[in-house]
């Protein structure tokens, strides 16, 4: 089993034969001189040149006796030399002594029986890892490589070594990454709050929507309508009939209607004097959102001829002249009851000067129209609106399509034209809206009914025939049947 240890100065894996522990290698990766563990990894101290002759007392013995045999030599005559004397005066000289063979000490044994246990002695364990016998040689130190080679280069304890250059430039990019990151993040905390500040005083000084520029020209109701406040409809419930304009007048083409009592918005910038309401001097006026109120009834015929207020019907107050080019959503437009989508698709055709409403329960309407015009316009500043109401409880007959002026108009405005509409009735009607000098705006009442066609009219008529007939024969079959059980309890 090898010995593994680590070079003292390069920090270099290494391992080498049992045998050779204590001994003195050259380090393969670095070339320096080390000293090989012990097994137990205990590293001897090196010996100093003195010690090491003091402890060589053979060797000093061995050289003793040569020097000793080299001065013999040296003494004796050149006819006693091995090289020119007789065989007679070398044997004088020497007597020869006699083979006398050498008797071996002889040692008892005692016989060991079968039965009794042979020591075996356990191999000592070694703290290292085995390694495999043919990945080195006996007496050959070897590297060995591990995973965590880059950790090769650190320093170790209380022994002496230098870092690597290569893990202290690492270290000192990494060194530097920190204190760019911790810079980066020092930077953002600063920066945080001043981006509050500068977002909380953009916010208090700058009005972007014009929804917070509609004044609101009644008191409020004490319960709107479901989708009124969103759809910019105020949830008033007017007297059908109330204005000017009737029902007559619904089909007649544009009309021309005035208004007013109107309130100017509290957040018209357009400085006025306080006393007679002129301009002040030195200021220009300034051209802000204010609104118009819009009202009216939408009622239906049913098929007896009673007229029914229309409830659920979707009125469209639409400027004739379009601005922008964004498509409305009419699925989102049109359903009150998504409450995600619906106030969007308001806010959004409120911005272009248009509005959107549902008819109430007592079949009335009230909606809140934007305009760009204050008060005191010219004569001719006046504005069309196509108005456009779609019915809830009446169908158009599955030959009869979506009129082509409604379906232009809608096509202008929404991204599909058959979601506002589908299979129900709809009707259009042109509103202007002038202002002459020193008067404000309104709109008077609009009466709209959807009557019911002939054949719709016939067609209801044998309804009520159809269900008079079957009413009739349930009534007889009821009094044959009571007879027949009458004769026979009798």
């Amino acid at each position: 089993m090898p010995i593994k240890f680590r070079c003292m100065h390069c920090q270099q894996l290494l391992g080498i034969s049992r045998s050779r522990a204590g001994a003195t290698v050259d380090c393969p990766q670095c070339g320096r001189t080390l000293r090989v563990p012990g097994p137990d990894g205990k590293i001897l101290r090196p010996t100093t040149p003195r010690e090491a002759a003091r402890g060589d007392q053979d060797l000093l013995s061995a050289l003793s006796e040569l020097s000793r045999f080299s001065e013999t030599d040296a003494d004796l005559p050149d006819g006693d030399s091995d090289t020119g004397g007789s065989p007679k005066s070398s044997a004088g000289s020497r007597p020869a002594q006699p083979d006398t063979p050498k008797k071996s000490p002889v040692i008892d044994v005692e016989p060991l029986s079968a039965s009794d246990p042979i020591d075996i002695l356990p191999e000592e364990s070694s703290p290292q890892a085995a390694m495999p016998a043919e990945a080195f040689d006996a007496d050959q130190m070897m590297l060995i490589d591990e995973p965590l080679a880059e950790l090769a280069a650190l320093d170790s304890g209380g022994r002496s070594g230098q870092l690597s250059s290569d893990l202290l430039e690492e270290m000192r990019a990494t060194r530097s990454e920190g204190r760019t990151a911790a810079v980066v993040l020092l930077f953002g905390l600063l920066l945080l709050p001043v981006t509050f500040a500068a977002g909380w005083w953009f916010g208090a000084f700058t009005k972007t929507s014009p929804l917070k520029y509609f004044s609101n020209t009644d008191p409020p109701e004490e319960d709107p309508r479901p989708g009124d406040v969103a759809a910019g409809v105020d949830g008033g419930d007017p007297s059908p009939g109330s204005g000017s304009h009737r029902a007559g007048q619904t089909e007649q083409g544009p009309r021309d209607i005035s208004m007013a009592s109107f309130r100017p918005s509290p957040d018209n910038v357009s400085a006025t004097d306080s006393e007679n309401g002129s301009p002040v001097s030195g200021t220009e006026s300034v051209l802000v959102p204010h609104t118009f109120l819009v009202t009216g009834t939408v009622t239906y015929e049913d098929s007896s001829g009673k007229t029914t207020p229309d409830v659920g019907a979707t009125v469209l107050l639409l400027p004739e002249k379009r601005s922008g080019t964004l498509k409305i959503p009419a699925r989102s437009l049109t359903r009150f009851d998504v409450a995600a989508d619906h106030p969007a698709a308001v806010a959004m055709l409120s911005t272009y000067g248009g509005a959107v409403g549902e008819v109430g329960s007592d079949g009335t309407f009230r909606l809140r129209v934007p305009t760009d015009r204050p008060p005191g316009s010219p004569d001719d500043a006046a504005a069309n609106y196509q108005l456009i109401v779609v019915s809830r409880n009446l169908e158009r007959p599955a030959a009869e399509a979506v009129s082509e002026a409604i379906a232009a108009v809608l096509n202008a405005w929404v991204d599909s034209p058959s979601h506002v509409c589908g299979r129900r009735r709809a009707k259009m009607q042109a509103v202007r809206i002038s202002a002459p000098p020193g008067e404000n705006l309104k709109v008077d009442d609009i009466a709209i009914t959807f009557e019911i066609s002939a054949v719709d009219r016939l067609r209801g008529f044998r309804h009520l025939q159809n269900r008079h007939a079957r009413n009739c024969r349930r009534l007889r079959l009821n009094l044959v049947s009571n007879d027949i059980a009458e004769r026979g309890v009798v």
